[in-house]
């Protein structure tokens, strides 16, 4: 008989755990257990075997979930709470085949934390823990030099010090009825874009593209309904790359 395994920290543990969260250093663990996958534990549908744990989050409060192992290749997936809602997926983080997951919880409540295994009979051990992370990076005012009378161009990097995925945030000023093209362009990775309200940043986009600016580079117009500040994100597809990009705005 397959086993669906659950934490053994009861909710009330669990919320009296994590509510002490702010209070703690950045990476140290809020909370960790270990699991096994075997091949009694139960399949998804693409056939990998897993096991949930079930652990209390807060709203508002941002976490690092990290599976790791020496046995088998971790999926990690965190479901929002007594839903089937993903609130994220990570297969490799930045350090070899354990998964690091980084997100601000929506809402507090029982948060499922799925460990699967990349390869079908995949079995072996694991150990899941929780600590709370650093605050995301401000976005940047978007200046830069005038390549043409329209566009206003920025060169960058990104990297994956943070052992976040790679990902770099500019705060732009745009006014309704006015329209805004941004493209980005990489030789090093595969550009994804992304326009936000910045009342809403971690919200949906309002706005965004993968490969319309040739390539694997990116190009969005965008006008907007109302006058105010939009975050223009530029992350790269699957959440996997890093180099040098250059992001232009003409406006």
């Amino acid at each position: 008989m397959r086993s669906l395994i659950y934490s053994s920290v009861s909710m009330a543990a669990a919320a009296a755990l994590l509510h002490a969260a702010p209070a703690l250093a950045q990476d140290d663990p809020l909370w960790s257990d270990t699991g096994t996958i075997v091949e009694e534990s139960w399949v998804d549908a693409d056939g990998h075997h897993f096991t949930d744990k079930e652990v209390v989050l807060q709203e508002g409060t941002r976490y690092r979930v990290s599976a790791t192992s020496g046995d088998i290749d971790t999926i990690l997936t965190v479901f929002a709470p007594r839903s089937e809602e993903v609130v994220g997926t990570n297969d490799d983080g930045p350090d070899g085949t354990d998964s690091v997951l980084t997100f601000t919880a929506p809402k507090t409540g029982p948060y499922r934390l799925r460990v699967a295994g990349y390869e079908p009979d995949q079995f072996g051990e694991y150990t899941l823990s929780i600590a709370t992370a650093a605050p995301p990076t401000p976005p940047q005012p978007f200046t830069g030099r005038s390549e043409t009378v329209v566009w206003t161009v920025r060169d960058g990097a990104l990297d994956d010090s943070a052992g976040d995925d790679a990902s770099a945030d500019y705060l732009i000023r745009l006014e309704a009825g006015k329209p805004v093209s941004i493209r980005a362009e990489s030789d090093d990775f595969d550009v994804v874009l992304s326009l936000f309200s910045a009342d809403d940043r971690f919200g949906d986009p309002v706005a965004s593209d993968d490969d319309s600016g040739g390539g694997t580079n990116a190009m969005l117009t965008f006008t907007p309904e109302e006058t105010g500040d939009y975050v223009i994100h530029l992350g790269t597809y699957e959440g996997t790359g890093t180099g040098a990009y250059t992001i232009s705005v003409q406006k």
